[in-house]
C-alpha cells in the first residue's frame, strides 16, 4: 500500500517512466475510492455561474453488454442537460499496448446520465441504425448542458500523458507527476464541441463527399496517449504535454515527421450535418509547449519563430480556413476554423530562418507577431490554392 504521502507532487528528478505489466487487458476505471489509489477518477466538475461545481459519485452505473460495469453517474448541482436533469456519467477505458493493436491511451468522457431512459430521435431521421432504435425509431442519449466547461481529474499509474486530443475548445490540460514512479495526475477542462454521430453500420464510407452525421452529441470527451510506443516524436514522449482539439466524431492523432518538420493532423468526418446539405464547419487547435516545440523543432524555436500552415483535401481542394500560428504564454498555438471535411490533414512547419524587412534606410516598419504569422500563412494558403487551379 502506498502511504498518503506518496501521492504528493515529487521532483523531476525523483520520477521515472515505468512500462505497463505485459499481458494486461483493456480496463474500465472509475472513480477513485482511496487518496493513494492510482488508475482512477479523481474528481469531475462543471464551472457554472462563474465557480467550479464538484461532482458527487451516486452509487448508480451503467452496464456493460456484457454485463460489467462502463460507466458511473455523478450530480453536479446546478447543472441543466437536455433531459432537464444535474446527473452526468463517466467512462474511462485504458488500452495497455498491444490491447486490439492500439497506441497505448486512456479515453474519457463524460455524457448525460442514461440511468433514466431519456432518449432523442436522430437529427437525420434516419431509421436504418442497427442499434439503438426504439419502435422503429433510431435514437441518441441526452446531451450534456452546452457552453458549459467541464473539468476531470485524472491518476495513472504508468501512462504518460505526451498527447491529449480532446473534443472540446477553451481546452487546457495540465500535468503533475506524483512521487511514485510512473504515476501522473492530469486534468483536462474545456467547453465540449457539438460533434457528430455516425452509425457505422449504416454509413459506408464516412469521408464520402456525400456523407452526412446521423446524430449531434454534446458531451466531454478526450483521449490522453502514451506516444513512446509510436506517434509524434515518441523521443518527446516524456516532454509538456501536446493538446490538440478538433470536433470530428473520433480520436485524432497528430503525426510529426522529423525528416521533414512537418506536424500533421489527418481529421476524419461527415462532410454534411444532419440535414445532408449544410456544410460542417471544422474547429481545431493546438497547444505545444515551447519545450516540445523546440524538441520537435529544434532549441532555436522561441517567441520569434514563425510557422507556415496548410490544408489539404483530395475531396475538397478548395478547402477554405481561417487559420493563425502563434507563439504565446509558452506555447505554439495553432488555430484553424471554418475548414470543410471529409478528411482534410492540417500541417504546420516551423520557418528555421526568420524572414528578414529590407533595409530602406527610412523609417522603420514594424509588425506584430500575429499579423506576421497570419499574413504568413494566408500567403502559403493563397499560394496553394493558385496551384491547385493552375
Amino acid at each position: 500500500m502506498i502511504g498518503i504521502g506518496a501521492l504528493s507532487a515529487a521532483p523531476v528528478r525523483a520520477w521515472v517512466p515505468v512500462e505497463p505489466t505485459p499481458g494486461q487487458p483493456q480496463a474500465i476505471i472509475g472513480p477513485c475510492t482511496s487518496a493513494t489509489q492510482l488508475d482512477c477518477i479523481e474528481s469531475i466538475g462543471a464551472l457554472l455561474n462563474g465557480s467550479w461545481v464538484e461532482g458527487t459519485v451516486t452509487g448508480r452505473t451503467a452496464p456493460l453488454a456484457n454485463g460489467g460495469v462502463c460507466c458511473h453517474e455523478w450530480q453536479i448541482p446546478g447543472l441543466v442537460n437536455e433531459d432537464g436533469f444535474d446527473k452526468v456519467e463517466t467512462q474511462a477505458t485504458l488500452d495497455f499496448p498491444g490491447t486490439s493493436g492500439t497506441l497505448p491511451r486512456l479515453q474519457f468522457e463524460i455524457h448525460a446520465s442514461t440511468r433514466d431512459n431519456f432518449r432523442v430521435a436522430y437529427e437525420s431521421g434516419s431509421t436504418a441504425c442497427t442499434t439503438n432504435k426504439i419502435n422503429g425509431v433510431c435514437v441518441r442519449y441526452g446531451n450534456t448542458q452546452r457552453d458549459v466547461k467541464f473539468r476531470a481529474v485524472i491518476r495513472t499509474s504508468w501512462l504518460q500523458p505526451s498527447v491529449v486530443t480532446p473534443k472540446a475548445g477553451e481546452t487546457r490540460v495540465t500535468t503533475e507527476r506524483l512521487s511514485l514512479d510512473g504515476a501522473s495526475k492530469i486534468t483536462v477542462e474545456g467547453v465540449p464541441y457539438d460533434i457528430l454521430g455516425v452509425d457505422t453500420a449504416t454509413l459506408g464510407n464516412v469521408n464520402a463527399p456525400n456523407a452526412r452525421g446521423a446524430w449531434k452529441v454534446n458531451r466531454f470527451a478526450f483521449v490522453i496517449l502514451d506516444t513512446r510506443y509510436l506517434g509524434p516524436a515518441p523521443q518527446c514522449a516524456d516532454k509538456p504535454t501536446l493538446v490538440v482539439a478538433d470536433n470530428s466524431w473520433r480520436p485524432s492523432i497528430p503525426g510529426f515527421d522529423a525528416a521533414t518538420g512537418v506536424l500533421s493532423l489527418r481529421i476524419d468526418n461527415p462532410h454534411f450535418d444532419t440535414d445532408g446539405t449544410t456544410v460542417w464547419p471544422g474547429k481545431y487547435q493546438a497547444r505545444i509547449p515551447l519545450e516540445t516545440a523546440q524538441c520537435m523543432w529544434g532549441p532555436s524555436v522561441n517567441e520569434n519563430t514563425t510557422f507556415t500552415f496548410d490544408i489539404s483535401d483530395p475531396e475538397d481542394p478548395d478547402n477554405e480556413a481561417t487559420a493563425t500560428v502563434v507563439v504565446q504564454d509558452g506555447h505554439v498555438v495553432i488555430t484553424a476554423t471554418n475548414f470543410h471535411y471529409s478528411g482534410p490533414t492540417l500541417s504546420v512547419r516551423a520557418n528555421t530562418v526568420a524572414p528578414q524587412l529590407p533595409a530602406t534606410g527610412g523609417p522603420t516598419t514594424t509588425i506584430s507577431l500575429m499579423a506576421l504569422t497570419t499574413l504568413i500563412v494566408g500567403v502559403a494558403m493563397r499560394a496553394r490554392r493558385r496551384r491547385i487551379a493552375a
